[in-house]
């Protein structure tokens, strides 16, 4: 699996800075990550009081905000299948999905709900692009699903 490479664990540790740096802003929230050595349809789950409360989709980037904002339009891409099971996921733990989109240079944290009750609570074009296959690189053509995240909210690290 890619996870198990450098490259993916750097990205897992990545993926719980994200969901720490959530967590210390939201302490109600305690975070479940899902298996890394097995193909999962979300990353995490929030709980409070011991209830699912949330499902989770987490991406890392190395790139700015400056850069998010303007090269890519505030747009979150997805691979729309892993967006959909995710969704799917959420629907049938009755709990909304959750976006987590950790931009490591700056250690800024993006979060809106993606998806609630079947179907997208923000906008969302689906296009095929090229894109990386995995962590570890090589290219694949698929249908991503481009995530506007202009009105998430923004977390900026105190570190």
């Amino acid at each position: 699996m890619d996870i198990l490479s450098p490259k993916g664990m750097e990205t897992l540790q990545q993926e719980r800075e994200a969901v720490d740096m959530f967590c210390r802003l939201f302490p109600q929230f305690s975070c479940v990550l899902t298996r890394k050595d097995t193909f999962c349809s979300i990353d995490a789950v929030f709980v409070r009081d011991s209830v699912i409360e949330a499902c989770v989709e987490t991406k890392c980037r190395k790139m700015t905000y400056a850069e998010f904002v303007g090269r890519f339009k505030s747009s979150w891409l997805i691979t729309e299948d892993k967006l959909i099971r995710a969704g799917k996921m959420a629907d049938l733990l009755c709990v909304p999905l959750v976006g987590l989109l950790f931009l490591v240079p700056e250690k800024v944290l993006l979060y809106k709900k993606l998806w609630q009750a079947g179907s997208y609570c923000v906008p969302v074009e689906v296009r095929e692009t090229w894109t990386q296959k995995t962590v570890n690189g090589g290219l694949a053509v698929r249908k991503n699903a481009f995530v506007d995240m202009s009105q998430a909210k923004v977390i900026r690290s105190a570190d």
